[in-house]
């Protein structure tokens, strides 16, 4: 996986290779979005991802790449409607506990930072328990409990 921008713009040439031949491959169309978001170009990113959701429109990782950028932007009432749109695509498509088990969460954990960041803590508590139900001991998720657990305390102190 790239990590320099040097590796990202050559992702781009290569994806921009890939989308010339076929420009309704979808995994490219994924990749250059996401290669787009690590050169911080958010709008191109989304214009991407968006080009892919006309073909597709509960392609999870298109809806979580706009979400991404949504977050990014600090628009976090758009990000919030993207991150649901994904969360409940992989939902409907494998059910909760298959989703968890298999770790198609991105979605899942946007959604749950959109609403830490927007102070919304009973929503971001909602869907941490959710999770949680089916791996209680999930890292990422117990950090982000522990964040919303923080931050209500602090408000409590005020």
């Amino acid at each position: 996986m790239p990590r320099s921008p040097r590796d990202w713009s050559a992702a781009y040439k290569k994806f921009e290779a890939a989308l010339a031949k076929d420009p309704q491959f979808s995994a490219a169309q994924n990749g250059m979005g996401w290669t787009l978001v690590h050169l911080g170009e958010h709008d191109k990113a989304i214009a991407q991802f968006r080009q892919l959701l006309k073909e597709n429109p509960s392609h999870p990782g298109a809806l979580n790449g706009v979400g991404q950028c949504l977050l990014a932007q600090g628009k976090l009432d758009e990000a919030e409607g993207e991150f649901l749109r994904g969360t409940q695509s992989v939902i409907d498509a494998f059910g909760e506990a298959e989703v968890v088990k298999k770790g198609a969460t991105a979605s899942w954990l946007g959604l749950v930072q959109t609403y830490l960041r927007s102070g919304d803590l009973d929503k971001a508590d909602k869907w941490i328990e959710r999770y949680l139900k089916y791996k209680p001991d999930d890292r990422m998720m117990l950090d982000l409990k522990s964040r919303a657990e923080q931050m209500r305390s602090e408000a409590d102190e005020e």
